[in-house]
């Protein structure tokens, strides 16, 4: 019976050999899995980083469009005071 459980085509060597194999292709998968995040992380932080020049340039034309419609407003204000 043991020599049937351990035999080249015996159970366990039969299951070690499947759980050796399900190892193997369970680390395949997490490496390309890993190399996914890593992509998309990549991705993202260049994402990032053109959403924060666009809000960097939006901001600063927020304040120069405010800053031309207070002069307007002064300059309006000073015409209708004559």
């Amino acid at each position: 019976m043991a020599n049937q459980l351990i035999a080249s085509d015996g159970a366990i060597t039969s299951r070690t050999k499947g759980l050796r194999e399900s190892v193997a292709r369970n680390a395949t998968q997490q490496e390309r899995l890993e190399a996914r995040v890593a992509a998309t992380e990549q991705r993202l932080l260049k994402q990032y980083a053109t959403l924060d020049t666009v809000i960097a340039q939006t901001s600063a034309a927020n304040s120069a469009l405010s800053q031309s419609l207070a002069a307007l407003a002064a300059q309006s204000r000073a015409f209708g005071s004559r």
